[in-house]
């Protein structure tokens, strides 16, 4: 694995974890999550790290997305893209339910990697 790779791979876990921490934070509430009023910020405090786990994600060498093919690279880096052009957008089931369903698989893969790879 090229140091690149294990750089990117433990700040996407750094990330996962903030997601991670963030639910905590707001008690995995999925009420407050979508509350009218200031579900934002907990929409927000999700939704940033997830952007910065795709954006990181485009920059794999091409050896380590092919190696590592479990992993849904084309969607990660197509969510950071959603993110950062279409935010006004955004259809925040698809955050709620990518935090819950995605992130704790990517951030348990790349940790496996990591200590096969030492």
């Amino acid at each position: 694995m090229k140091d690149k790779d294990k750089i990117l791979s433990q700040k996407i876990i750094k990330y996962c974890s903030q997601i991670q921490q963030t639910h905590d934070r707001f008690g995995d509430d999925e009420h407050e999550f979508y509350d009218d009023s200031c579900g934002f910020i907990y929409r927000n405090a999700i939704s940033m790290p997830i952007q910065q786990i795709g954006e990181l994600a485009k920059s794999y060498s091409d050896e380590f997305i092919s190696e590592i093919s479990d992993i849904p690279w084309k969607q990660i880096k197509g969510m950071r893209t959603y993110f950062a052009h279409e935010y006004d957008e955004m259809d925040i089931d698809v955050i709620w339910k990518t935090s819950h369903e995605e992130i704790d698989s990517l951030k348990e893969k790349l940790e496996r990697i990591l200590n096969d790879k030492k």
